[in-house]
């Protein structure tokens, strides 16, 4: 087994996913707009098609838009208009993914003084969600490697260590995001071979 240290340039959002769709479709529903799939996908990137057609269905099947026309080219409009994409399962259905994410990036924010991942479980967790010991400790380490989280204050057991957020990590709102990405490398040249995707994790 090999391992290889990428030297990230840049990146560019892709032009699809369920954020994506919400916010074209958004602004295609002010004062009272509308937009058929097909002008969706004119401004999204190639082969995504299914996939938008999935967004429209559970969000149609939620509530949240609402379709204009009887027969097709069926035309669509938010009907709940709000900035963030709701998390919608595939059964049409409000969806927990991400949300534990969300809510400890919340208390990271707040907590001025620092935190210990125990009081960040506590802290974080809600009647809707429950924010587990083991994924509060992952999501902690994972922001120390990116340096957007530092000990504060150190000890040899984990959970007398105190973490807190750096105030160039806090960035905004949204809590940053877990990705993984598959890509081929040729260790020959010593490149990486094709366009890298990384899509997102949630615990």
């Amino acid at each position: 087994m090999s391992a290889v240290n990428l030297l990230v340039q840049g990146v560019r959002p892709v032009r699809a996913g369920r954020d994506y769709f919400w916010q074209k479709l958004l602004e295609a529903s002010r004062d009272g707009g509308s937009a058929t799939v097909k002008e969706l996908l004119g401004v999204c990137d190639p082969g995504h098609d299914g996939a938008l057609r999935s967004f429209l269905a559970r969000m149609y099947d939620a509530g949240h838009v609402e379709r204009l026309d009887d027969r097709p080219p069926y035309r669509f409009r938010i009907s709940k208009p709000q900035r963030d994409c709701p998390l919608i399962s595939s059964e049409g259905k409000p969806s927990q993914r991400g949300r534990a994410q969300q809510q400890m990036w919340n208390v990271m924010r707040r907590a001025r003084l620092g935190f210990t991942v125990e009081q960040l479980v506590i802290d974080a967790s809600t009647d809707d969600v429950i924010v587990g010991y083991e994924t509060a400790r992952a999501y902690i380490r994972l922001l120390v490697r990116a340096g957007v989280v530092k000990i504060s204050r150190d000890a040899q057991n984990t959970k007398d260590k105190v973490f807190v957020l750096t105030g160039s990590g806090n960035t905004g709102s949204k809590a940053l995001r877990r990705m993984r990405a598959a890509f081929m490398y040729d260790p020959n040249t010593c490149t990486v071979l094709g366009e890298v995707v990384a899509e997102e994790e949630c615990p």
